[in-house]
């Protein structure tokens, strides 16, 4: 398979603990319980949400958006859902700014309650991995907080490597937060 049939049908990921698939306009609910339960976990570093977190009609206007990109090819919005709870969706996993079909950003939240179980890890190594072997990806990048010290510690037991800091680049909660810039090429192990 190649990057351009990753578009033609929705991929479905499937790992030992969870499933990835297309969000679906049913989930809105869900997701937006657990987008808001991330959004106001306690200590949470410094983070910037989207119109989504706002509304459930937000966010069922947000998975339209991520359908409309993914049909030009431009982003790919797994939700997350967990197999031992009936396929509950507990967060949201996505490739996008995809770059002359070599490269792309990953994106990630989880609800809080499924924090520190390793769901995150599993999910990210899945997404890595598909878009590496599937789609023929050579780099893929992650942004995050220099406070965000649990997604720093995943995407480092991932094999992505720091590649610098980008002073002041994110308004967060009416601050400017420092980003770090972590990557991981093709052919490092996941």
């Amino acid at each position: 398979m190649a990057y351009n049939d990753a578009f033609k049908q929705f991929p479905i990921l499937e790992t030992q603990q969870l499933i990835l698939n297309e969000l679906i306009p049913e989930d809105a609910g869900a997701y937006h319980y657990q987008l808001k339960s991330a959004r106001d976990a306690p200590g949470r570093p410094p983070w910037a949400f989207s119109f989504e977190a706002e509304s459930v009609e937000n966010t069922r206007r947000a998975f339209g958006f991520a359908r409309n990109a993914w049909t030009k090819k431009a982003r790919i919005r797994w939700g997350i859902r967990l197999r031992s709870e009936g396929e509950k969706l507990i967060g949201q996993c996505e490739l996008f700014d995809f770059d002359a079909q070599s490269r792309a950003e990953i994106g990630y939240w989880l609800g809080f309650e499924y924090h520190n179980r390793g769901i995150m890890t599993e999910a990210i190594g899945a997404v890595v991995s598909y878009g590496f072997d599937t789609m023929g990806l050579h780099r893929i990048y992650a942004q995050t907080s220099t406070q965000n010290a649990p997604s720093l510690a995943m995407l480092s037991k991932l094999d992505f490597v720091k590649e610098g800091i980008l002073r002041q680049h994110t308004r967060r909660d009416d601050t400017w937060d420092d980003t770090v810039l972590m990557a991981i090429l093709k052919g490092e192990t996941v």
